[in-house]
């Protein structure tokens, strides 16, 4: 015999299903689900904050030429999802670059904070280092 597990549907109702069975999207909660979209604790699909648009990519934040500098920024455009309220994070990326080795890249203290987010445009990020850094460093990044 399967083993059973309890399911509680909206209505609230108890039901047992076994372990191997499927059940329908439809039967898990109300509205349309998707790709973009979660089911909430109340039986709900909706979609995240910020819309459900996810955007990803690399850049390098520039500290100079010696002596360098203890601060950079980049400003990241072009994103035309991208809202006010969006969840923006940036972190440093073991790749090198024409300045600096990967391997720099793990053993120097950098942080990395992205914001300044300007609707329908893009957003800032910046670098801080705990003594003067040179060149480009590579810096990977995300929104939703």
């Amino acid at each position: 015999m399967a083993e059973k597990r309890p399911l509680v549907q909206s209505s609230g109702a108890l039901e047992e299903i076994a372990t191997a069975d499927t059940v329908a999207r439809s039967a898990l909660g109300t509205g349309a689900p998707g790709a973009g979209n979660f089911l909430r604790g109340d039986g709900t699909w909706a979609t995240p904050p910020g819309g459900g648009t996810r955007a990803v990519g690399k850049t390098t934040v520039d500290f100079g030429a010696v002596p360098g500098s203890l601060d950079a920024q980049t400003v990241i455009t072009g994103q035309a999802g991208i809202l006010v309220g969006s969840v923006v994070s940036a972190w440093l990326l073991a790749e090198a670059t024409a300045d600096n080795s990967a391997d720099e890249h793990v053993v120097e203290r950098i942080s990395i904070t992205a914001g300044a987010i300007v609707a329908a445009t893009g957003f800032t990020i910046f670098a801080n280092a705990d003594g003067p850094l040179t060149g480009l460093w590579s810096v990977a990044w995300s929104w939703e």
